[in-house]
Formats: structure tokens, C-alpha cells, sequence
């Protein structure tokens, strides 16, 4: 069955029926965002802060994520003191919004996709 097939089929829906696929459909991703943001932030993931015994700080990744592509990739960093929580240092903000922008050309047709 093609997509424009399935589109079709749920215009000839009752309206209720309509609105419950909806519903099921925001459910289904929001699963799948939740599995999404699971996997990059567990240890190990995109997202995972690491700790740095040598400055004795936390080095925390700064990632551009979307829903239905998860983490895109990293865009500065912020470190943070292990003992008092303070902000030591971060990459600076326009590096990062530029950064963002590179990735965005990079994966904008995935992001720009449809979500359904």
C-alpha cells in the first residue's frame, strides 16, 4: 500500500475514528521520541555528560536534536565545576547557533520530512 493510498483510506474515515488515529499517532511518537532521548542521553550516548578527573569538572555535550531524528550531533560544550555546580566555561553561544545552522543544511531533508 502506497502512502498516498493510506492518505486515501484516512480521508474516507469518520471523523471519530480520524480523531482517535491521531491520537494513536501522536502516542506512537511520542514513544519513539521518549525511546529517541532514552538512547542518546543513557551512558555511552550522544548526550551523556563525562566526567573530567583532571579539571576535576563535568564536560556536558550542547546537542541539536530533533523529534524524529534524535540527536543530529554536538554544537559546543558546557563544563561545569564538580563541587560547587558553577558554569566554568562554555562554547559561546553564536558558535553554537552556527554550528546548528551547519547541521541544519546537513540533515535538512530528513528534518524538513514529514512526520507522517
Amino acid at each position: 500500500m502506497t502512502l498516498e493510498a493510506i492518505k486515501a483510506a484516512i480521508a474516507e474515515l469518520p471523523e471519530t475514528e480520524r480523531a482517535s488515529l491521531a491520537s494513536w499517532l501522536v502516542r506512537l511518537d511520542s514513544e519513539a521520541w521518549d525511546r529517541q532521548i532514552d538512547a542518546d542521553f543513557s551512558e555511552g550516548g550522544a548526550g551523556t555528560p563525562q566526567l573530567d578527573r583532571n579539571r576535576d569538572c563535568w564536560r556536558v555535550p550542547v546537542v541539536l536534536s530533533y523529534t524524529q531524528l534524535g540527536v543530529v550531533g554536538s554544537v559546543g560544550e558546557i563544563v561545569v565545576d564538580a563541587a560547587s555546580g558553577q558554569v566554568m566555561e562554555h562554547t559561546p553561544i553564536a558558535a553554537m547557533q552556527e554550528v546548528a545552522k551547519q547541521l541544519y543544511e546537513q540533515h535538512k531533508d530528513a528534518i524538513e520530512a514529514p512526520l507522517f
